[in-house]
Formats: C-alpha cells, structure tokens, sequence
C-alpha cells in the first residue's frame, strides 16, 4: 500500500473513492466551502489506480492539497468496508473523525456546526436531505430534495436503530478518543460496517442530534454500475451481514448470561417485521 504521512488537524475527514472524479470533485468543492477550516482529509482511493484522484487534486490550490492524502489500496476490495475507514483513521491524527463517502454532500456550515455542539458527547448527528439524482454525461442532476427519515425528531432512538441505520453515515462526527473504548470499524462487514459501528457508539453513551438537516444522503436513479449506490448493487449480502451482526451480539448476550444489544436487535427486527407485514396487508 502507498502511504503519505499522516495529516494532523480537528478533523480527519475520510473519504472513500473509486473511479467517480466527477463524484470526488463534487466532495473535495464540499471540503473547500467548510465553514470551519481545521480539517485534514484521507482520500481512500479503492485500488491500485490513483492517478485520476491525483489529476482532480491538482486542480486545487497548494494550500488545500496539504490538507488530504492519498491513501491508495494495492487491488480493489469495494468502496463500503471498514477497512478503508481504519486505514484512514490510522494515517490521520486529529480530536473528531468524520466519514464523507465520495456521492454524498454537506451544508457549508456542518463541521462548525456539529463542533459547536459535541461539547459532553461522544458524538452528534444531524437531521439530513435525501436527494435523488440522476448522473447524465458525468453531470449531476437534481430531480427530487426531501427531510430523510423526517419521523426522527429530538434524539436518535437506539431501539429504532436496532432496527436498522436511521441516518447516512455523512450526518455523523465523533470523537477520536472514544475509539479505545468501543473498538475500530469491523473490517469483516463491509458494507454495514457503519450500522454496526453506530450500535457499540450508541451503546456507550448519548450522542447529540442536531435536527438541522445539514447533511445531504445521494441517491442515483437510473445509474450504471459505478455511478449506483452500493446498498442496491449488493441486496443479497446486506440481508446475510444483517443476520450475522444479529448474531453476533445475541451470542455475545448467551455468553455472559444478560440481555444486552443482542436481545434488541432482534427484537426490534421481529417487530420491524411484523410491522410491514401488516402495512402490507392494509
């Protein structure tokens, strides 16, 4: 693997990428616009290719291209594992870490906004838009804005995200120091390495929501293989990692005699269940 060294700043800004330049600019332009200027951002470029990271890089002022690095994988793995989240992490030094996955945007102001209010928390997430968008010639086009998941008011409610992720992984910071604590991101779950992050750092403690929608969640209609998102490409393995992350804390729960996570996750994804079962039959 090829490595710079390590970046130092506030934030550490990891960055997930694989032949979208046109998806990478759109990241770095959200980067460039940030309110809040103490960041540092890892660029995990998913395989041996980085020479068209580099070109868009070099379309940027000097003073911003010191920011990033370029962390680039000896072959390709896929976009969403924890791994290009670790490596990240790993070649970054700052006090908050945050995940802005190549398609997806922020508002201006969310790293002040979010630093603002981390103060007693371990972390904090804010309400999010989710777009649907089309990519026509490499361009992005717009076609729909509206509040994602807009039932989640005042707090992020663990039950429900027992269920499933409640947010897109670009709503959220954390703390740098609470990863000691809770472990890194599970190499062996890609691509639901995020939710099963986000259970053991809910689990540990309250996390601030910030119910301003100042993260942007992408969604591709109509979009080839590169340009889709990783969730509709990989149906099948989403369902078996779900089962597998069930299990694993519910073992976890048998092993110690208590019922912990593991009972609630699957609780709540029996009663998710019924749930729409019952809507469907309505």
């Amino acid at each position: 693997m090829i490595f710079k060294k390590a970046l130092s700043a506030k934030v550490a800004v990891l960055i997930r990428t694989k032949d979208r330049p046109h998806f990478l600019r759109r990241t770095l332009d959200d980067l460039a616009q940030q309110t809040m200027r103490d960041w540092c951002a890892a660029i995990i470029n998913d395989g041996p290719d980085a020479a068209s990271i580099h070109a868009t890089l070099e379309t940027y002022p000097e003073n911003f291209r010191k920011k990033t690095t370029v962390l680039t994988l000896p072959q390709t793995i896929g976009r969403g594992t924890g791994l290009h989240l670790n490596l990240g992490i790993k070649h970054t030094d700052s006090d908050y870490i945050t995940i802005h996955d190549d398609d997806d945007t922020w508002d201006t102001r969310f790293l002040e906004k979010t630093l603002q209010s981390i103060e007693g928390y371990s972390a904090v997430v804010t309400q999010s838009y989710l777009i649907k968008e089309e990519v026509l010639e490499n361009a992005l086009v717009e076609k729909s804005k509206e509040i994602y998941e807009p039932w989640q008011q005042h707090e992020i409610s663990l039950f429900r995200l027992a269920e499933s992720l409640t947010f897109p992984p670009i709503a959220m910071i954390f703390r740098r120091s609470i990863l000691p604590i809770i472990g890194a991101f599970d190499d062996k779950l890609g691509p639901l390495e995020d939710w099963e992050f986000a259970l053991r750092l809910f689990s540990e403690g309250p996390v601030f929501f910030l119910e301003e929608p100042l993260a942007n969640y992408h969604k591709r209609i109509n979009a080839d293989e590169i340009n889709s998102n990783t969730q509709e490409k990989l149906q099948k393995l989403y369902g078996k990692l779900d089962i597998a992350i069930r299990n694993k804390f519910l073992r976890e729960d048998l092993r110690t005699g208590k019922m912990g996570l593991g009972f609630l996750l699957n609780i709540s994804a029996n009663q998710g269940r019924i749930l729409r079962e019952l809507l469907q039959e309505k």
